[in-house]
């Protein structure tokens, strides 16, 4: 599956010296190339992945699904607000409002809505 994956950027943790490898493809698909992975996820990993992808929503995307699946980890507040930033630089709206909703779940965010006659 990796080998049809292409155009490999690796990042470096410099904390613990893991090299990661994310690769541009659909997001399922960088969710089970990290899967095979041997790397211990942090918020300050992801924040660091998610900044270094703010322009790239599929990578940024992928590695916070991916996160968020790991046992024990919990995204922060910065983590859902650099997602919501990148998604909706990318005008990925849809995707961008489910984030924001699943913060609402959480208590990270309060939603007000006007209604106008």
């Amino acid at each position: 599956m990796l080998s049809k994956l292409k155009s490999f950027t690796v990042i470096r943790d410099m904390g613990s010296r893991t090299a990661l490898k994310m690769y541009k493809g659909n997001v399922h698909s960088i969710v089970e190339a990290l899967n095979g992975c041997s790397v211990i996820v942090s918020e300050s990993l992801v924040t660091q992945m998610l900044k270094r992808f703010s322009k790239e929503w599929i990578p940024a995307f992928g590695f916070f699904k991916w996160a968020k699946l790991q046992t024990g980890f919990k995204h922060l507040p910065d983590s859902y607000n650099l997602m919501v930033d990148s998604l909706g630089k990318s005008r990925k709206f849809a995707l961008m409002w489910e984030i924001v909703e699943e913060m609402h779940k959480l208590g990270y965010v309060k939603l007000v809505f006007l209604i106008t006659e």
